[in-house]
């Protein structure tokens, strides 16, 4: 099963580019979701892990990869969702 702090999108600065470290076989994606707002990403495969290098705004990057991010992850069905206790019971 998927851990969810590993498999999900990191952004690491590298001078005036950065680099997006992204859950193997998701840098295509990420790549072209990029080339679709004007950028020139590059994936970069090595030792089983991927990683998209592109020049941008650090803001516009970030607010990207999260929304993205959110989509790429995929569909959990067997961890249900989070219940909250009823008021006035601890759980």
């Amino acid at each position: 099963m998927p851990h969810p702090e590993i498999d999900a999108p990191k952004v690491f600065s590298q001078g005036s580019s950065h680099v997006v470290r992204v859950p193997c076989g998701q840098g295509e994606e990420l790549r072209q979701r990029l080339e679709c707002l004007g950028l020139q990403p590059r994936v970069r495969r090595a030792s089983g892990r991927e990683w998209v290098e592109v020049t941008a705004h650090p803001d516009t990057l970030h607010a990207v990869v999260d929304h993205w991010g959110v989509s790429a992850r995929p569909a959990t069905p067997d961890v249900p969702p989070a219940r909250p206790s009823p008021p006035g019971r601890r759980g």
